[in-house]
């Protein structure tokens, strides 16, 4: 294969690419405003607590497979699953009481 086919292929790619982009610029500057999005105070909440609900699996999970292997961790996955289910059920009993 020549040179030639080869730059001619790649610069339909960076042409295909480069559309693809302007596309996707339209598109962001048609989205909704800022004002009517999410609070950025109530993303970086709920980002931080993805983080340490992260950082607690893994290690727990780490500390289940060095007591028992796969067996700990998936029983530890299991009361993970658990506990969620349940605060979610708190939550939810909470806000018909309150509204």
């Amino acid at each position: 294969m020549s040179p030639a086919p080869a730059k001619a292929a790649l610069t339909n790619v960076s042409k295909s690419l480069a559309q693809s982009r302007v596309g996707m610029r339209k598109d962001l500057r048609t989205a909704p405003s800022p004002r009517s999005a999410i609070p950025p105070r109530l993303v970086h909440r709920k980002d931080g607590r993805m983080f340490v609900g992260g950082a607690v699996g893994s290690a727990g999970a780490s500390l289940a497979w060095e007591f028992d292997g796969w067996a700990a961790v998936c029983t530890f996955g299991v009361a993970l699953v658990a506990v969620a289910v349940g605060l979610h059920a708190c939550g939810r009993v909470a806000e018909k009481r309150v509204g």
